[in-house]
């Protein structure tokens, strides 16, 4: 049979991309962080890979969603709505800045998630399945993190407040806060990640480890006494600590530092456990391999850490007046969304790791759909926020050739605010009003919009880098031992595990409201008939998804020993029933959290995702073709293509974010854009100045 043609580059296998990664997005909005942006990246990964026309992909297609999912969920841990913000805001520097944030952010979210995507599709068999073993005693470290990490902040908590060192009154004043920061979540990772060397090489070598790191200690710890003796710990302590907040409108006591207060309050400890680190490093740089895949971890880690130690937790205090004991710089620091977290430093490092890595161990196509996807998705989080600022005008009086407004709105941003706490709205605001025949318009839910316009933009992204890897990448070599369990822990991590993640969150609106008139679901109920068996909502819900994924797991094991009539005989068409399974549970489930307190407005949200989850269901079971093939080239130059990305971000970087400003005040000039709170990034009233992170405060 003749070679067909690329069958990702077909307008409607685009779209069908772009409008799974669209749903997820629409969803994942409901349920945030790196849990909810873990499904739109298995979606489209299944999604891409059985509209691929490679046999070879579609056997994968477990692999595809569990490696999809995990890429994208990195980016779930930034912070970027106040950085929305800041493209609203009428004032100049803080909108440019704003834009490239944007890019900044959609950049870091898309090159992580299609470098998961594709990994599945560069490697072979038992390149693949040899990753499974780091990444199950990841994913159990991560297990105990998700259910005892609390316990343990607190324990630490409390031993610091015996001692009169701390208050659990706010979670920010917890001695393991540090810039709302995931670091206990990457630390647990590196640790892990020594532990597997350790164990892969059964523990070869490993009577140095305790040398190594007792001799770094006592290095360490002796250079802290020599420092101290020469009168240095002192100045190089306030030059290393900043206090987050300008230090003229509120007290420095009641501010949270750089550094978390476990450092701070143990202080005399450091040298001894730097040196202890360093003495650990060494060792395993002299000794340790970090094979099955596990090296590009431990990068990956290593990154976050460099880039978020290096950025907004000393990069800020290299810049600042040393003179002075407060280090906060007028600018607010290296913090991207200052006051808020600053996670954003450490996938920046995440994504550096991974780039790295691909590149040192010859593996260039990864490092092209990190690239590609990652410059795409920059200008899709950038442009669609430019979009909607567009798009709001129709019926916005907030323009520029309204001068009563203007004029009002300049004064505004340069009075300062000076009362501690949030900046209210301008009271003349209240005499703008929206023309009539616009307010239904402008009450949309344009939150929504622009949440899936950049899910659908950045499926873009993955089926443009995952078709240019179609044609060039060769069959993969499935030579390898074939490892099951890792098809059993990849499926079993997209459908019940990922899934339960995230409609878990569903209980607590389905609960009782303080609204008489919304009934819900009681705080605790008994079993029946046996009154001595009582759980919580969030209990009952647990115990049951739990039987059912249970269940499920099981009946993949049976199917492995003996073929359930149920499941395809195809891997098309196993794919096809995941990605449905999938997809349903989510649309259903989504609109089972959302249906409590559903009003006109959620149509914009789980109406629309209704009508596309219809349509990508009929899409996912018309487009593939059993009989698609494609024929792979040789001798691809990916330097060639690397550096054509390279220059088409850098020319991206160069023009969006200036363009996108200069437009946006044409339209709106100094004024406020509406449609969000105020935010500034520079001048008196930035946030971090008027608003920052306090330990007496409730955390934003």
């Amino acid at each position: 049979m003749p070679n067909s043609p690329n069958p990702c580059f077909r307008p409607l296998s685009i779209f069908l991309v772009a409008l799974s990664l669209s749903i997820g997005w629409g969803i994942r909005g409901n349920y945030g962080h790196e849990t909810g942006a873990m499904f739109p990246g298995a979606l489209a990964a299944m999604a891409v890979c059985l509209l691929s026309g490679r046999e070879d992909w579609r056997q994968r297609v477990g692999y595809f969603g569990f490696f999809g999912a995990l890429g994208w969920g990195f980016g779930g841990s930034i912070s970027y709505m106040m950085v929305i913000g800041y493209t609203h805001s009428g004032q100049a520097l803080t909108q440019l800045y704003g834009f490239g944030g944007l890019f900044l952010i959609g950049f870091l979210w898309a090159a992580l998630g299609g470098a998961g995507t594709a990994i599945p599709a560069v490697l072979d068999r038992k390149s693949l399945t040899d990753m499974f073993k780091p990444i199950a005693l990841l994913l159990c470290l991560w297990s105990l993190r998700y259910f005892y990490l609390h316990p343990l902040d607190a324990w630490v908590q409390t031993q610091l407040e015996l001692q009169g060192m701390a208050d659990a009154s706010e979670r920010h004043f917890s001695a393991l806060y540090w810039l709302d920061s995931d670091w206990l979540s990457v630390l647990m990772v590196v640790c892990g990640l020594l532990l597997f060397d350790l164990v892969d090489r059964q523990f070869a070598r490993a009577y140095w480890l305790p040398l190594f790191a007792v001799v770094g200690a006592m290095i360490g710890f002796g250079l802290h006494l020599l420092f101290g003796q020469l009168g240095w710990t002192e100045p190089i302590g306030r030059y290393l600590l900043g206090y987050q907040g300008d230090v003229s409108r509120y007290e420095p006591e009641n501010m949270v530092v750089n550094w978390p207060l476990i450092i701070v309050h143990f202080h005399e400890y450091i040298g001894a456990l730097v040196g202890l680190m360093i003495g650990v490093t060494v060792y395993f740089v002299r000794f340790g391999e970090f094979r099955c895949g596990s090296g590009l971890f431990m990068h990956m880690a290593l990154g976050w850490f460099a880039f978020f130690i290096a950025l907004p937790v000393l990069g800020s205090q290299f810049l600042a007046d040393t003179s002075q004991p407060v280090l906060a710089p007028d600018y607010g620091g290296i913090r991207l969304t200052s006051p808020r977290g600053d996670n954003w430093a450490g996938v920046l490092g995440t994504v550096v790791g991974a780039i790295v890595y691909f590149l040192r161990n010859n593996q260039k196509p990864l490092a092209l759909v990190t690239m590609v996807c990652g410059t795409i998705g920059g200008i899709a989080f950038a442009g669609i926020a430019w979009l909607r600022l567009m798009l709001v005008s129709f019926g916005n009086t907030h323009l520029s050739d309204n001068p009563a407004i203007q004029e009002k709105w300049a004064h505004w941003q340069e009075t300062p605010w000076t009362e501690p706490s949030r900046m209210p709205f301008p009271e003349f605001i209240s005499e703008i009003v929206t023309d009539p025949a616009w307010a239904h318009y402008q009450r949309q839910n344009w939150h929504s919009f622009l949440e899936q316009s950049y899910g659908f933009v950045n499926g873009i992204g993955v089926v443009v880098a995952l078709g240019i890897l179609a044609t060039r990448v060769p069959r993969l070599n499935d030579d390898g031992p074939r490892q099951r369990w890792t098809h059993v822990l990849a499926l079993t991590f997209v459908l019940p595990v990922l899934t339960y993640l995230n409609m878990a969150k569903n209980v607590r609106p389905w609960k009782r409201s303080e609204n008489a008139g919304n009934f819900g679901l009681p705080d605790a109920m008994k079993a029946p008939w046996i009154e001595n068996i009582e759980f919580s909502a969030d209990g009952w819900f647990s115990l049951f998804f739990a039987a059912a994924g249970l269940a499920l797991v099981l009946l993949m094991i049976v199917h492995l020993k003996r073929p359930l009539s149920i499941v395809p005989a195809t891997w098309l068409g196993r794919g096809q029933l995941i990605y449905i399974l999938l997809l349903w549970a989510f649309v259903i489930g989504n609109f089972g959290r959302a249906l409590p307190d559903f009003r006109a407005g959620r149509l914009l949200t789980e109406g629309i995702i209704q009508m596309n989850a219809v349509l990508a269901t009929v899409l996912i079971l018309v487009l593939p073709r059993e009989q698609d093939t494609l024929a792979t080239r040789a001798d691809v130059n990916y330097t060639t293509w690397l550096w054509g990305s390279l220059l088409a971000l850098i020319l991206a970087i160069a023009t969006l974010p200036y363009g996108a400003m200069l437009s946006v005040r044409e339209v709106y000039g100094d004024a406020h854009a509406g449609h969000g709170g105020i935010n500034y990034r520079f001048g008196p009233n930035a946030n971090w100045k008027r608003e920052p992170i306090l330990k007496n405060q409730e955390h934003r």
